[in-house]
């Protein structure tokens, strides 16, 4: 990683850009099987974006004071990100969502769109 900044270290922009270039390959190789995936990741989606800079930062302080296989922490914190933001959905944003529309109601649908 010589003079390439940490967000573009090699093995993270190899996993990276694999990942992006398999998606719509894989989209239209198998839709049927990809599309409940896309949609449970749609709906962790803001439990991922909440939680992934605190994961990445833990898994590096965990993985610099070891040595691990290349990737290993791509995989690691990915698993995690992955695990904790479906357990957050599940346990603590869904129950809350079901909370406040039977306490408040849920919010009226705008007819003025065009």
């Amino acid at each position: 990683m010589s003079g390439w900044p940490h967000f573009l270290a090699s093995e993270q922009s190899i996993l990276t850009v694999g990942v992006y270039a398999a998606a719509p390959f894989s989209l239209w190789l198998c839709r049927d099987a990809v599309l409940p995936v896309m949609r449970w990741l749609g709906s962790i989606s803001y439990g991922d974006y909440l939680l992934h800079m605190p994961v990445i930062h833990v898994v590096n302080d965990v993985l610099q004071a070891g040595h691990w296989p290349l990737g290993a922490g791509f995989i690691a914190a990915t698993a995690l990100i992955l695990l904790l933001a479906h357990l957050s959905q599940r346990f603590f944003q869904r129950p809350l969502q079901i909370y406040l529309v039977s306490r408040f109601g849920a919010c009226p649908v705008r007819t003025d769109r065009p």
